[in-house]
C-alpha cells in the first residue's frame, strides 16, 4: 500500500492551533518517537504528543506506536503569511515493511505572535489517557531534508 494510503495526513489551522492528523490503516503502525516538526518562516510553540500504545519492534526493539488513529495539537507563536510546517514521519506494516521517513508539508496562514501554548489534547484511540505536553525552543528548527533526515536515522538507529 503506498505510504499516503497506510497513512492519510490530514491537517488543521484555527488562529495559532494547528491540529495534524493520521488515519492509520488495519495492519499498520506509525511511530512515536520518528516524529519530527518543523517550520519556514514560523515559530513552533507547544506540541501535545499523546502517549503510544508500547510495541516490540524486531528494528527498533520497544517503542511506542500509534494505530487507527492520532491526532497531534500544536500552538504556533507565530508564522509569516504562506509559512510551511513540516512533519516527518515514520511508519510499518505489521510484520513485513517499514516505510522511509517521509515529510509532509503545511501552508500556514498568517499568526500574530503569542506564548504558543497548546489549548486541548485530544485523546488517541488504543491509548492510556495520559497527553503529555512538551515544550519547543523558542526558534523552529530549520527544516531537514529527507536525505538528512535518511542519514541521521542510520548514524541513531541500527539497520537491522
Amino acid at each position: 500500500m503506498p505510504v499516503n494510503e497506510a497513512f492519510a495526513f490530514d491537517y488543521e489551522q484555527q488562529g495559532n492551533q494547528l491540529k495534524i492528523s493520521f488515519v492509520i490503516a488495519d495492519g499498520y503502525y506509525l511511530y512515536r518517537d520518528k516524529l519530527q516538526f518543523s517550520a519556514d518562516g514560523a515559530v513552533i510553540g507547544d506540541i501535545a504528543l499523546p502517549r503510544g500504545k508500547n510495541h516490540h519492534d524486531e528494528y527498533f526493539g520497544d517503542q511506542e506506536v500509534y494505530y487507527t488513529f492520532v491526532e497531534i495539537p500544536v500552538g504556533l507563536k507565530q508564522a509569516d503569511a504562506d509559512a510551511l510546517f513540516q512533519v516527518t514521519f515514520m511508519g510499518c506494516a505489521e510484520g513485513t515493511l517499514c516505510y522511509p521517513p517521509t515529510k509532509n508539508e503545511v501552508k500556514l496562514a498568517a499568526v500574530e505572535a503569542n506564548d504558543g501554548k497548546v489549548v486541548t489534547a485530544k485523546k488517541v484511540i488504543g491509548a492510556p489517557e495520559v497527553t503529555p505536553s512538551i515544550t519547543t525552543t523558542d526558534t523552529a528548527k530549520a527544516p531537514i531534508t529527507q536525505q538528512d533526515n535518511l542519514s541521521q536515522m542510520l548514524q541513531n538507529d541500527s539497520l537491522i
